[in-house]
């Protein structure tokens, strides 16, 4: 180590016995100030090993700092040979609704060093919305990146473990090789995420075996969504249930008004689901010259011949004009081939959204 390297550590030190639980306004300054010295430290600095006791420094100091203010600083050093840091997870929907029990249970979770959570629930249940809306208030903790991974577990074509690992891999490196041998590469993915403190969302897990070899190491957290039940060690899994009467008409009435006192029947007709209440009060707020009661008629009928998600969709679709009712009918059949049934909910809904306005 050098001289340098030496006089830095020795002031972090002494910060750590003086002041490392940030309870004074003087101590979260102080604290902010010397996180800059280190990254201005570290980038001068071109030994590895320096560079990752001090990123780890600054990792050290950014989460006490968001512990105490709310907000997480800037904790990075340098890209390095490191390549830009991925952060894919989407913002969750504008209209997301309440799940304020499941929020602050899984915030807990994580809190207690809990740092696999999973959702589990049919389809329709609003497990991907609440993940990203979780990833959302989690990612400031996870400097090094946000994995988002789409396994299509509920499709045909199940994403396999090496290809979710290649697309890993290539999110940090895009140009490195990737090698053939299956050994080889788990060694690889590995290494890529040695030392770093990363959030991934595990989307649509469709089995243990399909996501064991992707947990990554210490430092990390998942979060994972599924329709199937299965364990994995340090895995804690909470079953998502259909929303509450009042939050199922909140979410109604913040995407279409005029539904007003109609909100009661329309929710309880959409067997309180998210994905069917927002497809339904979409339908209305943007086809101003549907009647609300009316639609609700018609959404009954499509109920007794279909599930409660699909009425919805069912019923979006009777509402298209015919020629692109064959333009939606064809575009459907190669979502589902592409992209996989839960998947093709949530693209749907945006399409007929479009189609129909």
């Amino acid at each position: 180590m050098t001289e340098e390297f030496d006089k830095i550590a020795k002031e972090f030190g002494k910060f750590q016995s003086e002041s490392s639980e940030l309870a004074q306004e003087e101590d979260i300054e102080r604290a902010k100030i010397l996180l800059e010295e280190l990254r201005k430290y570290g980038k001068a600095f071109s030994d590895p090993q320096e560079r990752d006791i001090l990123s780890a420094w600054c990792r050290s100091l950014g989460s006490k700092i968001y512990e105490s203010t709310g907000e997480y600083p800037a904790v990075r050093i340098s890209p390095f040979e490191r390549g830009d840091i991925p952060q894919q997870i989407p913002p969750p929907p504008a209209d997301f609704t309440d799940r304020d029990d499941e929020i602050r249970n899984f915030l807990d979770n994580f809190d207690r060093g809990v740092m696999i959570n999973g959702l589990h629930g049919m389809g329709g249940i609003g497990k991907t919305a609440l993940a990203l809306v979780l990833a959302e208030r989690l990612k400031y903790r996870f400097p090094d990146g946000q994995i988002f991974l789409d396994l299509r577990g509920m499709s045909n074509s199940p994403m396999s473990t090496d290809e979710a690992m290649v697309f890993v891999i290539q999110s940090y490196y895009p140009s490195v090789r990737i090698p053939e041998n299956v050994s080889k590469l788990r060694g690889m993915y590995r290494s890529t995420l040695a030392g770093k403190h990363i959030l991934f969302l595990l989307d649509d897990a469709a089995s243990r075996e399909q996501i064991e070899p992707l947990m990554p190491p210490s430092g990390c957290a998942v979060l994972i969504t599924s329709r199937c039940i299965f364990s994995l060690p340090g895995l804690k899994i909470r079953d998502l249930d259909i929303l509450r009467p009042e939050d199922a008409k909140r979410l109604l009435l913040s995407i279409c008004e005029r539904i007003g006192d109609d909100s009661k029947d329309l929710s309880e007709m959409c067997g309180y689901l998210p994905l069917a209440l927002r497809n339904a009060a979409s339908v209305l707020e943007e086809r101003r010259d549907l009647d609300v009661k009316g639609y609700i008629e018609r959404l009954h009928g499509a109920k007794m011949r279909a599930g409660l998600v699909d009425a919805a969709f069912s019923l979006s679709y009777e509402l298209l004009p015919s020629d692109k009712k064959e333009l939606w009918l064809y575009s459907r059949y190669f979502l589902q081939i592409l992209i996989g049934r839960e998947s093709l909910q949530y693209g749907a809904l945006i399409y007929l959204r479009h189609l129909i306005s």
